[in-house]
């Protein structure tokens, strides 16, 4: 039996030892077609899905149908989980899955090789093998992580054909506008109680329906600044009324009160207005519930919660060397079926040599230089980026180290323990610096505190500002560094990132985000069947 939708009410979730729940009273609905869903690292989106796919439970709410009475397909955000269908995908030849392999352009090995495939190559057979399995309910959390343009196009190709109800994960902008029918967004919203997790649904690709919750978002600004407004100007109407009444009470009775005792003035108008003297309390209790009423009003009110700029590096400073990296020219040999770098002695600067490799000019990195590295997936961006961390390392045990960041592409679990006992370990005010430029970069810090596994993007997060914090790097190296991030943490670290006094290297293939905080490309490009090339140019 096949569903036209999935209905998600009134749940409410909590890790074991977190301090409060992950959301609460929380509902929504899956449709056939392609729903993205939205918000920060850490706010719940992989979670809910897990809750409507039966693989974790709900304190309270109901789903319906039940998990269990429908087939699911996961394709997680890691390329080293292999997935479970691998070898039935592999001898599978039916017209349906040649189908999925011709639209994501996968080669009649990868299934046999996943181990050694690129993780743009990993993640096309990772979908492959969901769409394989002809699912009611795909879901595919953050696709477009390590791939190139061309991966990008061929995976919205792939997707858009799918019959049931899709469910995407992602920050891709080019790709949840290319497939998403509706969006929903996991948002923090703030009242004057504190701040809560809602989930609104738009319909539409991103462009629409983010431009439809910002219209909402700025009415709501609108609204609480005048209902601000509006109480501001009833109290000043009644503390008014309050010094009319005493001062009226005065020249009834009088009595002589200091004109500067400004205390014993309120004092007996509020008395007056009150009508403990047996004046004015009926004009009191009307002003009283109006003033009662514009503050419940003002607290009522929800608008989105605060963001932060990315403000990370006070009281960072550049390098005084006059260069953080130098490379002569020559031909770094790697296998491009294996997208590793092969050791230093096969490195050559014989451009005619058989060997398959990245062709590079000499290469000097400047104390202030931001780069990024952009180009096709296996033209050896991460070989380059791999051999520039090696020459680090050997600096490192010189005479005069340099202090460096290095984050690569993949994270794994034990890098996440070893991240939280770090930070553990850290005194008071690195420790509070430390989870202060999380928050700067859109992470709730108490969910580092809570002892809960941090997400992908969360520890990418962690990592930079340990680093930052621990290290005082004078170069910082990221691997696509926006894999796992959501789009306002993106656009929070490229603000932290352009404004680093340091030298950068930074490779993705998320074009705006490099524009925002590089001032030199270096582009890779095939240049053969086996080769490829570096050129330098400034943005």
């Amino acid at each position: 039996m096949s569903y036209s939708n999935i209905s998600l009410s009134h749940l409410t979730f909590s890790y074991e030892g977190a301090p409060e729940a992950l959301f609460e009273d929380v509902s929504a609905t899956f449709s056939t077609g392609w729903t993205a869903v939205l918000g920060d690292n850490g706010i719940g989106k992989t979670t809910l899905i897990r809750i409507a796919l039966g693989e974790l439970h709900a304190e309270h709410g109901t789903i319906t149908p039940a998990p269990g009475s429908y087939i699911t397909a996961y394709c997680p955000q890691e390329t080293t989980q292999q997935p479970q269908n691998l070898d039935d995908f592999a001898n599978d030849w039916s017209a349906e899955t040649l189908q999925v392999r011709d639209a994501l352009g996968i080669g009649d090995d990868w299934a046999w090789r996943y181990d050694t495939l690129s993780g743009g190559e990993k993640k096309r057979v990772q979908i492959a093998c969901s769409l394989a399995l002809a699912p009611d309910v795909l879901v595919l959390d953050e696709p477009t992580n390590h791939v190139d343009a061309d991966t990008r196009h061929a995976i919205a190709t792939a997707i858009t054909g799918f019959k049931g109800i899709g469910i995407l994960i992602s920050h891709d902008v080019e790709l949840i506008d290319a497939v998403a029918d509706r969006c929903l967004f996991f948002e923090r919203r703030h009242t004057g109680v504190g701040n809560r997790t809602v989930l609104t649904a738009r319909p539409g690709n991103y462009t629409e329906a983010s431009a439809s919750l910002n219209r909402s978002n700025l009415a709501e600004a609108r609204d609480l600044k005048n209902a601000r407004r509006t109480a501001a100007r009833i109290d000043s109407v009644k503390a008014d009324r309050v010094h009319e009444a005493a001062q009226s009470a005065q020249k009834r009775r009088g009595d002589k009160i200091d004109p500067k005792d400004r205390d014993a003035f309120a004092k007996r108008g509020m008395a007056i207005y009150t009508g403990k003297d047996g004046r004015a309390g009926a004009a009191s209790a009307r002003i009283d519930s109006q003033v009662s009423a514009a503050h419940e009003r003002v607290e009522s009110l929800e608008t989105a919660a605060k963001r932060y700029d990315g403000e990370l590096f006070i009281g960072a400073a550049a390098s005084h060397r006059r260069e953080v990296v130098h490379m002569d020219a020559q031909k770094l040999a790697f296998d491009p079926l294996l997208q590793e770098q092969s050791s230093n002695d096969d490195a050559t600067d014989n451009a005619d040599s058989a060997t398959p490799g990245l062709l590079i000019p000499e290469l000097s990195v400047g104390p202030l230089d931001h780069i990024g590295v952009d180009g096709p997936n296996g033209t050896g961006k991460t070989t380059l980026i791999t051999r520039i961390h090696a020459e680090l390392e050997k600096m490192a045990t010189s005479d005069d180290p340099l202090p460096y960041l290095f984050i690569p592409q993949e994270t794994t679990d034990d890098d996440a323990k070893r991240a939280l006992v770090s930070l553990e370990r850290l005194d008071s005010t690195d420790h509070a610096q430390v989870l202060s430029g999380v928050a700067q970069l859109n992470s709730d810090p108490d969910r580092l505190l809570s002892g809960e596994a941090p997400s992908p993007g969360e520890l990418r997060k962690l990592l930079l500002c340990l680093g930052i914090v621990t290290d005082a790097p004078e170069i910082i190296i990221m691997d696509e560094p926006t894999n796992h991030l959501d789009l306002h943490s993106i656009e929070a670290l490229g603000n932290a990132l352009g404004s680093y006094p340091g030298a950068l290297i930074l490779v993705s293939h998320d074009a705006r985000f490099l524009a925002a905080c590089t001032s030199i490309e270096w582009a890779l490009a095939r240049t053969g069947t086996v080769n490829s090339s570096l050129s330098i140019r400034l943005r």
